[in-house]
């Protein structure tokens, strides 16, 4: 018997991660306007370029035997091998994504727009769609079904903690506002000149959020909530002093706007 209490948490959980990424959109089209294409173009480089070329590079780089070996042996190594990836994998992508919207969608808080809908499909297709599906099962195996799904579901929850599930909704809050505050870096860096640093300042951002994540896979930093903590702490700061940088981009671009309206 999956207790109440797990599958609770599971609609609590799911719910939140499928329509956090929704509020978001609407709230900041209704302060900034943002449109609603880069957050399509977000979401597709976020497919491309995390779920295909990164998995094909860790499949290259991880698959053989010395590979798996280099995981079990050097976590830390490990750790900042899966964080660097990612910084260069998704930040490369979300650069490249900026240089193609630059022309048609050049004001700068559309890479607002750009962070949710890459972060929003990441929560809907790693979270959103797992807690529904375990949701689902626990339900069937509670009504008597024990097919293999809902045996596997029921398995996985006992071992599982409760508050674990609803952590996990923390876990795409940090996620969703780490992506927002990047987006908003590597905007600049692809749009404008002399802002080039902030892309490898976004690659480091991420590549740190992956590190810490990457010890805990690992068994490294066995404390979710320590985790949680560290992930929260980092995007908190990433998009605080992402959302400065934008109120600048945005100052300067209406004065740059009204000077040469006067030209």
């Amino acid at each position: 018997m999956v207790s109440y209490e797990h599958i609770l948490f599971l609609g609590i959980s799911g719910s939140i991660c499928f329509a956090l990424p929704i509020i978001l959109y609407l709230i900041f089209k209704s302060y900034y306007n943002i449109k609603f294409f880069p957050a399509v173009l977000g979401a597709a480089v976020f497919v491309v370029f995390a779920l295909g070329l990164e998995q094909l590079f860790h499949a290259l780089v991880l698959g053989s035997e010395s590979g798996a070996a280099f995981m079990q042996n050097s976590p830390y190594a490990f750790a900042a091998y899966a964080g660097l990836a990612a910084g260069v994998f998704e930040e490369t992508g979300r650069f490249a994504a900026f240089k193609a919207l630059k022309k048609k969608y050049m004001q700068p808080e559309n890479a607002i727009s750009y962070g949710i809908g890459h972060a929003g499909i990441e929560a809907w297709l790693i979270a959103s769609l797992q807690h529904i599906l375990f949701f689902f099962a626990a339900m069937a195996y509670n009504s008597g079904s024990r097919t293999e799904a809902a045996i596997s579901a029921a398995q996985a929850l006992a071992a599982t903690p409760p508050i674990v599930i609803l952590l996990s909704a923390v876990e795409r809050i940090s996620a969703i506002a780490l992506h927002i505050g990047l987006s908003i870096l590597v905007w600049p860096a692809a749009s404008l000149t002399g802002y080039m640093h902030y892309y490898f300042f976004a690659v480091f951002l991420h590549a740190a959020a992956d590190f810490i994540a990457a010890l805990f896979q690992a068994g490294s930093i066995t404390s979710v909530a320590l985790i949680e903590a560290l992930l929260f702490a980092i995007s908190a700061a990433t998009l605080f002093f992402a959302l400065k940088l934008l109120k600048k981009l945005i100052w300067d671009m209406s004065a740059q706007q009204d000077s040469e309206a006067l030209i």
